[in-house]
């Protein structure tokens, strides 16, 4: 009796010390609240986050932080702002050299906004719509509307082909999860668009249209993911989500957006980062960020944390021993042969970042503006060159920039034609001079347009072409990544990963779901942010205390509760106990079987007769708008809308979670 009366004595005072103590850690929570302990706040050649690269996931995450109250300051190696968003307004027309649409404005922070700064936008059609595109053969001829309805059949009938027998699964993450990843995934890795397209010409016979179908399929892979289609996986290309909506673009030029976002940011320009120390070793663990400034040489910037939004070509050609990659010859080859605009990290990356940025692809697509005295090209919106052979991909597809604008209400707009060459062309083209690229896009132009009597002429060019050459960029290194045969969504994963909690990354090359899109690198850059409020709010604000006293406390409420219940219902439990060895082996044994069972009929229906039992219909992620929705309403707080327009996208994410 007097063990256990002292025994209660003891729990007792081992409570009220632990109130006791609980009251003064919230104390010291509290005060900490009102007093910032943080080191270095005084020093104004210390910050909170620096920030690489002022594009658009730089500045979404600068912008976020401010808002969140930490000191930023953005380091931009350019003369401006935006990074691979680019408007060039020297022919009076403003002209974007970098992205120029927003890809479906269904949920699209990008898009909301521009509602909330009154940025105008145009809706275009994508060349999949039949009605906005015209096709011309190798002789400049339009194609027949019954050769051209021909096509379209075959394209469609490929893309099912190919969805249902190599496209990664996004309506079944379960089976995608449970068994691809280790059936059907290792049978199928490192197939590529071409081995699909091959296949299927192989077992098709599409008669005297099968060079225009190798164009068709080439122009729609090679100028969405901007690689050669032997590099693009056929696994992986389609695991971009996607806005839904109509696409727009910018008639005053995509830098609307970037400019507003700079508007309240510390931003340096022509501060070229080659240096990001972030070792152990550095004084109070500050990260140590090193750039040179075209006005005041070196200067080394300190700082809690650092946020890269390094392009994936810089980040490959920073990591890569000699500019050489194991990994393809279109990834093996630079275009830029130079160490300005490269970082060195110290110490190196972890290996298994490295090695995701060297499987993962960066393609190059750019673009010639040709502006004339006055359009003599029909009025569809985008204008398809089917050429044949070693030619296919060169000058595939114009869009009529003259058209888009005349329908959104500029009378006078003018006669500008612009050009895309992606993929390998996209690369042959930046060693070309000005003159031999304005020679071959008339030539190309000619052969529908000109006459023997009436040639379209160099002479007709009212201003010089604006060409871009984002491969030769030593800022960018390419123009955004795709989804090589080597790498897997794994890969964009891992880039993104943060490094000991002081080195975070952001940009397209780090969503999987939104990759090469400029509305996935603002929202990478919002996620960055807030992996760095959390880490910032840990090692200054005593949230580590908090942590630890959550962990404490419940460890000591579990075995509290667990003692009680020990004295309150031993017999109970030993009851229990005694029961349970009743259960027949026999039956543990056939459920276990029953499990195998099920599973090799279902490798067996999945991969010899391609059935997918209905079974992972039920076990479905949301529908993808309302994983979109998900992700806007993540940056909805950084976006500065009305409480009125927050509650509509609310209320729309809680029909998604009950229907």
């Amino acid at each position: 009796m007097f063990k256990k009366r002292l025994f209660n004595y003891l729990i007792f005072i081992c409570l009220m010390g632990y109130k006791f103590f609980l009251l003064g850690i919230l104390c010291v929570l509290f005060v900490g609240e009102l007093v910032d302990f943080s080191y270095g706040q005084y020093n104004k050649e210390f910050y909170d986050v620096v920030v690489i690269g002022a594009g658009i996931s730089g500045l979404s995450a600068a912008e976020s932080l401010r808002q969140m109250g930490l000191d930023v300051v953005v380091l931009e190696a350019r003369d401006r702002v935006g990074g691979r968003l680019w408007t060039d307004n020297s022919t009076g027309t403003p002209l974007d050299l970098g992205a120029s649409w927003i890809h479906g404005v269904k949920y699209s922070p990008i898009y909301e906004l521009t509602k909330r700064h009154d940025i105008e936008t145009i809706p275009t059609l994508d060349y999949s719509h039949k009605e906005a595109l015209i096709y011309y053969d190798s002789s400049g001829n339009p194609l027949s509307d019954a050769d051209e309805k021909a096509l379209d059949n075959m394209y469609e009938d490929f893309l099912r082909f190919a969805y249902e027998k190599y496209e990664y699964h996004s309506d079944h993450p379960l089976k995608e999860k449970l068994f691809d990843q280790y059936v059907e995934y290792p049978k199928n890795s490192e197939k590529s668009i071409q081995y699909l397209l091959d296949t299927y010409i192989q077992l098709n016979d599409l008669g005297h249209l099968e060079d225009e179908f190798r164009h068709l399929t080439n122009l729609h892979f090679e100028h969405e993911w901007p690689a050669p289609i032997n590099n693009t996986s056929a696994r992986h290309h389609n695991t971009y989500l996607g806005f839904a909506g109509h696409e727009v673009i910018f008639p005053g030029g995509y830098d609307q957006i970037t400019d507003k976002l700079a508007e309240q940011l510390d931003i340096r320009l022509n501060h070229i980062v080659y240096s990001v120390d972030y070792s152990s070793k550095n004084p109070d663990s500050l990260v140590f960020t090193t750039a040179n400034s075209v006005s005041s040489g070196e200067v080394i910037f300190k700082s809690r944390y650092v946020i890269s939004t390094l392009p994936l070509g810089v980040m490959k050609d920073s990591v890569q021993k000699d500019n050489v990659s194991n990994y393809g010859d279109f990834q093996s080859s630079p275009i830029l042969d130079t160490d300005v605009g490269k970082v060195t990290f110290i110490p190196s990356l972890p290996n298994e970042k490295i090695k995701s940025i060297e499987k993962m692809g960066m393609g190059v697509m750019n673009k010639v503006y040709l502006e004339f005295e006055k359009p003599f090209w029909p009025d569809e919106q985008w204008l398809s060159f089917l050429h044949e052979g070693d030619n296919i991909g060169k000058w595939a597809i114009f869009l009529n920039v003259h058209k888009v604008l005349k329908d959104s209400g500029n009378e006078n707009a003018p006669a500008i034609l612009m050009a895309f060459n992606s993929a390998q062309y996209g690369k042959e083209i930046e060693k070309k001079s000005h003159e031999e690229i304005k020679q071959e896009a008339i030539k190309v132009l000619n052969q529908a347009y000109g006459t023997e009597s009436n040639p379209i002429l160099v002479s007709h060019l009212i201003s010089d072409p604006l060409i871009t050459k984002w491969g030769s960029d030593p800022f960018s290194r390419g123009s955004y990544s795709y989804p090589s045969i080597h790498s897997s969504p794994a890969d964009y994963e891992q880039l993104a990963k943060k490094v000991d909690g002081k080195l975070f990354f952001a940009g397209e090359a780090t969503t999987p779901s939104f990759m090469g899109v400029v509305d996935g690198a603002f929202l990478s850059g919002v996620r960055s942010a807030e992996e760095v409020y959390f880490e910032y709010q840990w090692d200054t604000k005593h949230v580590k205390i908090f942590y630890v006293l959550l962990g404490i406390t419940s460890v000591f409420v579990v075995a509290w509760i667990a003692f009680l219940k020990y004295r309150q219902h031993r017999q109970i439990a030993l009851d229990l106990l005694n029961r349970s060895k009743e259960v027949a082996w026999k039956t543990s044994i056939l459920v276990v079987f029953s499990m195998i069972f099920v599973t090799v009929v279902y490798l067996w229906a999945d991969t010899q007769v391609g059935i997918i039992p209905d079974i992972f219909d039920y076990a479905t992620v949301l529908e993808d708008d309302c994983i979109i929705l998900s992700e806007l309403l993540k940056v909805l707080p950084y976006l500065d809308l009305s409480p009125q327009d927050e509650e509509v996208y609310y209320n729309q994410f809680n029909r998604c979670l009950y229907q």
